[in-house]
């Protein structure tokens, strides 16, 4: 049964998995946050957050048909692709246990296949049945339903999308302390749809403990924006700078 890469996206982000998760090289693996959908360039989910052995690890995860797409696409010599942590393929189709990073990381991998929640055919179903093909069709769908049944559509989504948002700051919590998963969640908010990534990698470079201390140092209100904004542009040109270099 054939299927384009895209239908993986989505069996990774509803996380259509079964328990009991294993990388190709034998590693028990919890996935506490599938990370966040990136339809930029790089990795195809950013800042998950996975369970591998005994060890927590924060990263990109990179989705494939086939485990050899990785050097196809190229992502072997790419820097953009170093933080990744693990590489989620259908099929395992090399003979290494895992996956090179550009600078020498090795990857783990998990083979979807094994371990989903239903068979593809139904998965495959389930995937056509929510995709429209104009844009014009979602207005046309919510136009020709009655006030009570868009309440309840947009209150079962509303409900996933909080308890997605709930499992990643539970799962965020091994990293850092409720204050500065307040501050990263604001300032992400903030970035909207484009720049969500860029405005979370800002508080972690910026984060809320050095706020508070340039605070109690007596720095003003204007004082901390101009930091801020200069923090910020600082870390775009960074950013901009790996990018041409890669």
């Amino acid at each position: 049964m054939q299927f384009a890469e895209q239908f993986l996206y989505h069996i990774w982000d509803a996380q259509h998995l079964g328990e009991n998760l294993h990388t190709v090289s034998g590693k028990p693996l919890q996935i506490m946050f599938q990370g966040m959908w990136n339809t930029d360039s790089g990795p195809d989910f950013k800042n998950a957050i996975i369970k591998i052995g005994n060890d927590v690890f924060r990263g990109d995860i990179e989705v494939h048909l086939r485990s050899y797409d990785w050097i196809n696409h190229k992502h072997n010599e790419n820097k953009n692709y170093n933080e990744v942590i693990l590489h989620a393929v259908f099929h395992h189709s090399g003979s290494s246990e895992f996956t090179i990073s550009e600078n020498g990381k090795k990857i783990e991998i998990i083979q979807l296949k094994n371990y989903l929640d239903k068979s593809v055919s139904k998965l495959l179903v389930q995937y056509k049945n929510k995709k429209f093909k104009e844009k014009d069709k979602h207005c046309e769908f919510f136009g020709g339903l009655s006030s009570p049944a868009t309440e309840l559509i947009f209150a079962k989504f509303g409900k996933e999308r909080l308890e997605k948002k709930i499992k990643r700051f539970a799962a965020e919590l091994f990293f850092t302390d409720f204050d500065q998963l307040l501050y990263q969640g604001v300032l992400e908010a903030l970035g909207y749809s484009k720049n969500k990534f860029q405005m979370l990698q800002l508080a972690l470079h910026f984060p809320v403990s050095q706020l508070k201390e340039f605070r109690q140092n007596g720095m003003n209100k204007e004082e901390l924006i101009s930091t801020i904004f200069s923090k910020y542009f600082l870390f775009l040109r960074i950013v901009l700078i790996s990018r041409n270099s890669a």
